[in-house]
């Protein structure tokens, strides 16, 4: 049950974040993707690495975001309208690495030829 919530947690703060208009809410939601995350890492027990994502993401790469975007003075009637003209070149690569997805996987030769030592 606790994985499943946290899941859910991650796609709600994945979601919002890629489709939050304001910068600062969508940094926020950012934060909240990359603490969740942590707590995801850290129910498969693998504390260290849950620690390393928490004090690498969470501490110096998120915050640091947040403190440029603020410093910016963003207007965001601007940003709705270049982010419009985007979505179409947005969809079609989308579709493209979701139609490339499936012949990765039927095509799994290349991992039996594959050679680590």
């Amino acid at each position: 049950m606790l994985i499943l919530t946290n899941y859910s947690l991650l796609l709600t703060f994945g979601f919002l974040s890629i489709f939050s208009i304001n910068p600062i809410h969508c940094i926020l939601n950012l934060i909240g993707l990359f603490f969740s995350s942590t707590i995801f890492i850290v129910i498969l027990k693998l504390l260290y690495i849950g620690l390393i994502f928490l004090a690498v993401y969470l501490g110096a790469i998120a915050i640091l975001f947040l403190f440029v975007v603020m410093m910016l003075n963003v207007r965001i009637l601007e940003l709705n309208e270049r982010v419009i003209s985007y979505v179409p070149i947005a969809l079609v690569i989308v579709s493209i690495f979701f139609l490339l997805i499936p012949c990765f996987f039927n095509n799994a030769w290349f991992l039996a030829n594959l050679n680590f030592y």
